[in-house]
């Protein structure tokens, strides 16, 4: 599989997603360490293997970072902010991918790859701005936050390079989750009192279509095609995301949404070419 495909695939999974925020507890810290048990089990059962020695330690900090930090901060965000502003600051996750790949792949950042980023960030503010709204400062840190570790994860896992199994990596990463998230669920009592039928469709929906598969193909595009010519494509997610609420919903984009879409997929496009090898001359 084209490892570019993989992880825009992932990232339109994940934009399905949104849609299960309304139907799930409102426990940012519960919510997201289930989403990394439920998606972690079903990866330990088809990979059935522990990581080795040198792996082990790297899972656990890209565990924390891809996943640990990564979905508290995220459904902090996500519960704090209006889809808009949360879906901007998620947006700069291939911003933090270019500027932590200069020290640690040793890949200056690209004016134009910056350029692309930013337009299409102002292209998802365009997409999901619902009008004026007030600002939670805790729930913009946390969704800086949350893009930043994602970027530094992403970073992280394409210098370490391919792993024994990508599923077995991909497992683990999301037990580290796991375990960081439910101590800290514990220790602060963010468990809901009850939980509902509903509930539980949505956990499922999420754990193992929204979490288990797409973070497989998202880890395996970075360690196949880089961090900074995957991160882009993380874009998509929103996309979808408004897409789907569009259809169900039976909106229409206004012309700010509709220029918000263009600028979105011209980013992704222009990000992609970025770096592209020249095309081999053919003598005859």
């Amino acid at each position: 599989m084209d490892p570019r495909f993989a992880a825009a695939l992932a990232a339109c999974i994940w934009g399905t997603t949104y849609v299960l925020t309304d139907i799930m507890p409102q426990n940012a810290i519960f919510v997201a360490a289930v989403r990394a048990i439920g998606g972690a089990l079903p990866l330990i059962i088809i990979a059935r293997a522990w990581p080795d020695r040198v792996w082990f330690w790297r899972a656990i900090v890209l565990g924390t970072f891809n996943c640990g930090i990564f979905f508290g901060l995220l459904f902090v965000g996500a519960y704090r902010l209006p889809g808009g502003i949360a879906g901007t600051l998620q947006s700069l996750v291939p911003l933090f991918a270019v500027f932590f790949a200069w020290p640690l792949l040793g890949q200056p950042p690209s004016l134009w790859r910056i350029v692309f980023i930013l337009v299409g960030s102002v292209g998802v503010g365009l997409l999901l701005s619902r009008g004026p709204v007030a600002l939670d400062w805790i729930g913009i840190l946390a969704a800086l936050g949350s893009a930043i570790s994602s970027g530094m994860g992403a970073v992280l896992l394409d210098r370490w390079g391919r792993p024994p199994s990508m599923i077995a990596l991909t497992s683990w990463q999301l037990v580290v989750a796991a375990v960081e998230l439910l101590a800290l669920s514990i220790l602060i009592d963010d468990i809901p009192d009850a939980i509902s039928g509903v509930n539980l469709l949505a956990f499922a929906y999420l754990c193992l279509i929204g979490t288990a598969l797409p973070y497989f193909l998202w880890f395996y595009g970075i360690v196949n095609a880089g961090a900074n010519r995957v991160a882009s494509l993380v874009l998509f997610s929103p996309l979808v995301a408004f897409l789907l609420d569009a259809v169900f919903r039976g909106l229409i984009p206004s012309v700010p949404q509709s220029i918000g879409a263009a600028l979105i997929m011209a980013s992704v496009v222009a990000s992609q070419r970025i770096g592209r090898p020249p095309a081999a001359t053919v003598i005859r």
